[in-house]
């Protein structure tokens, strides 16, 4: 579960992270977060990018994306799923209505309980914490693709997850069909990353 933080939102998103800055209150917070990435502190580069997200979340901007896209490659690079967990579950309060935000609660949730697992961590917690954050995640990929139904982002997420949840394997594979009716529509999409999780599904 943990890969899906890594695969949905850094490599998933590669358009979002390539996106060009434009003016905007968290402008000079990317540029500053980008000379801190830049001076070898990627843990530094993580908070300031927080509130350039936290101040531009109204509404899903070129600003957003690249503050978001550059984000979750800090996140990959670091393992920091707990704080992403945490960060976007106080974002998705602060804008519900950010389809991206939504989806990037999911995925965080996503990884926070591959996390979970990995370090066996599980005992530690009680198991209808695990249940609940389930559920949210799902209410989360749900609620964002009956407003977006071609949000890539959401489409990917909720096919992985599906992918590492018990029995999942054939409701990942009617996302991943979804997925597959939009390569005509949306060829700048990483299709490439698609395919790759597909393959898992033999």
């Amino acid at each position: 579960m943990k890969r899906i933080v890594i695969f949905v939102i850094f490599f998933g998103m590669v358009p979002v992270a390539m996106a060009s800055e434009s003016p905007g209150k968290g402008n000079s917070l990317v540029e500053r977060a980008g000379r801190v990435i830049k001076d070898g502190d990627e843990a530094g580069a993580i908070p300031i990018l927080e509130l350039a997200l936290r101040n531009n979340c109204d509404k899903v901007t070129p600003l957003f994306e690249q503050a978001h896209g550059m984000y979750w490659h800090l996140v990959a690079n670091g393992e920091e799923f707990v704080r992403a967990y945490l960060f976007f579950s106080q974002l998705a309060r602060l804008c519900p209505k950010n389809m991206e935000v939504l989806a990037s609660e999911a995925n965080a949730i996503g990884g926070y309980i591959g996390w979970l697992f990995e370090e066996e961590l599980t005992s530690a917690i009680e198991q209808d914490l695990v249940v609940a954050l389930d559920q949210r995640a799902r209410r989360n990929y749900a609620g964002v693709l009956t407003v977006e139904p071609n949000n890539f982002s959401a489409l990917l997420g909720f096919a992985i997850y599906e992918l590492h949840s018990p029995g999942g394997k054939p409701r990942a594979k009617k996302l991943f069909d979804r997925l597959n009716r939009l390569r005509n529509t949306y060829p700048e999409h990483p299709w490439f990353i698609v395919d790759e999780w597909e393959k898992r599904l033999k």
